[in-house]
This record gives structure tokens, C-alpha cells and sequence, in this order.
């Protein structure tokens, strides 16, 4: 699809679950380059530019796994000028920064391109018996995102561990992006109230939208399976996440590891329509 009306080319196009676009450019609705000069006002349009393609395919900047951004650059002040500006918007995705002679439009100083995973990339589906290692691995990999040292880990692996029992007794769901597992959560009790457990995400991933979708995910299970609240023992580093996602604070309780206190959080669920 053009993003500006008369270009002679596709702008992004969408192929086995990945969105690839063309370089965004410093464009205004006519397609004229804007502020010559200016580094930083051109990738911040570069940016806006580059999410206005990614939308037309329902995805954001939390989707991104690659991108590149080009920059004609006097010397190095210039690069990190405009990285500033691409890496506050676009996140942490892997990215590569290139210096140019110049760009295909006169004046144009920046431009930016990317690898997205659609929405028809992420799937949610029951665990397998033998994804336990793995699973256990992955809850290692998030739980050391917030700095825990490796004997304090060494302690939460029993905790942390997802055996076979666990899997054939828990209701546990994976979140899958383009067929590789990236997240898990597990619901467990009877109704009326349950638990939510384990929810681990891959570090590299946090805080771009995959915990919202996971956690929304999760809601919506409990409330097929009957549930009208869940609690949430929660890390002290992730207990903001929860409160965020409509959680409340009821208690504390003491962590299986060193016994300091963990927030004991509790969520109503609306009932199903």
C-alpha cells in the first residue's frame, strides 16, 4: 500500500506473519521533505511516518524486531541526535544505525525502516507436557530481568519450576510469536476465586505490550472458567504493572525465597455478558 498518493511503490506489505516496510521518510502530506537541516524534527516525522504504515496492518512500535535507520550524517553527534529521537519512540527493538552520502529526496537527512510481527503472528494456546523445561527456563530469564542476584535465583527455582504434574493440573497457556513461545501464564482453583500464577514474559520483551495482552488473555479465560476474582501473589517489581491493569493491594505475603514481603493483590472480574 502508497502511504502518500503517487508513489510508485508499496510502502508496506505484509508476508507469513511479518510486516516489512519501505524507508519512512521526513514527508509531508505532499510528500515534501520537511525542516532541511533540522535532524531531529525530520526523524521525529520519519517516526510518525513509519507508524502510520505500521497501523494500516494493526500493529505498533511494540511489535518491531528490527529496524534501520539512515542517517546523512556530518559526524557522529548527528547519528546519536537522531537515535535519540527513533530509540524514545520505537523502543528497544534490535536496530541498526547507518551513516549515508545521501537519501533519495533532496534535503532528506533521516530515514527509517522496519520488521514487524502482526497480529496473525501471535497465538495463544494450551502448554504441552513437555514444554515444562522450557517454561521453567523462561520464568528464570523474566524473574532475573529485575536484578536478582543468581543465589536468590537458585532459591526461586523450585518456585519457578514448571513440571509435568503442573502442566496436567494447572491451566496453563503459552503466548506464541511467530511460533515461538515468548510468554506464559497459569490459572489455578475453583471457582469463584482464583490464582493467577507464574505470568513470565521474555525479558527483551517487557514493556512493550506483550505483559497487557497476556494479562487481558488471562482475564478472559477466568471468566469462561467461571472465576469472579483472582489474586495475584506478585514480584515487588511487578506489583505496578498489576495495579495499572486494575488490580488492588489486599495483603502481603511472605516470599518463598528470603521471607521480605510480596504484595498479595486481588482482581474483580466483571461477569461475562
Amino acid at each position: 500500500m502508497a502511504l502518500y498518493p503517487g508513489t510508485p511503490y508499496d510502502y508496506s506489505a505484509e508476508a507469513h506473519g511479518l510486516v516489512f516496510t519501505a524507508g519512512a521518510c521526513p514527508l509531508d502530506e505532499h510528500g515534501r521533505v520537511v525542516a532541511p537541516g533540522d535532524f531531529e524534527r525530520q526523524a521525529r516525522l520519519a517516526v510518525e511516518n513509519l507508524l502510520a504504515a505500521l497501523t494500516r496492518h494493526s500493529v505498533g512500535p511494540e511489535s518491531l524486531v528490527k529496524t534501520t535507520v539512515f542517517v546523512v550524517a556530518r559526524d557522529r553527534s548527528d547519528l546519536v541526535s537522531v537515535w535519540e529521537v527513533v530509540s524514545a519512540r520505537l523502543g528497544a527493538a534490535p536496530s541498526t544505525l547507518l551513516g549515508v552520502s545521501f537519501l533519495g529526496y533532496p534535503d532528506q537527512l533521516v530515514e527509517i525502516e522496519a520488521v514487524a510481527v502482526s497480529e496473525s503472528a501471535l497465538a495463544f494456546r494450551t502448554a504441552r507436557v513437555d514444554e515444562g523445561p522450557a517454561l521453567t527456563e523462561l520464568a528464570l530469564r523474566a524473574k532475573a530481568h529485575w536484578g536478582y542476584d543468581e543465589e536468590f535465583l537458585q532459591g526461586a527455582r523450585a518456585a519457578l519450576t514448571i513440571d509435568d504434574d503442573t502442566i496436567r493440573c494447572a491451566k496453563l497457556s503459552v503466548l506464541e510469536r511467530a511460533g515461538v513461545v515468548i510468554g506464559f501464564f497459569g490459572l489455578v482453583d475453583s471457582p469463584p476465586v482464583g490464582r493467577l500464577e507464574w505470568m513470565s514474559l521474555e525479558p527483551s520483551l517487557i514493556g512493550r505490550g506483550y505483559g497487557r495482552l497476556m494479562f487481558n488473555e488471562a482475564t478472559r479465560q477466568a471468566q469462561v472458567l467461571g472465576f469472579s476474582r483472582l489474586r495475584i501473589e506478585s514480584d515487588r517489581f511487578a506489583e505496578p504493572f498489576y495495579l495499572a491493569m486494575g488490580a488492588e493491594r489486599v495483603s502481603a505475603t511472605p516470599s518463598p525465597v528470603d521471607g521480605s514481603p510480596l504484595p498479595l493483590l486481588e482482581l474483580q472480574l466483571r461477569p461475562r455478558p
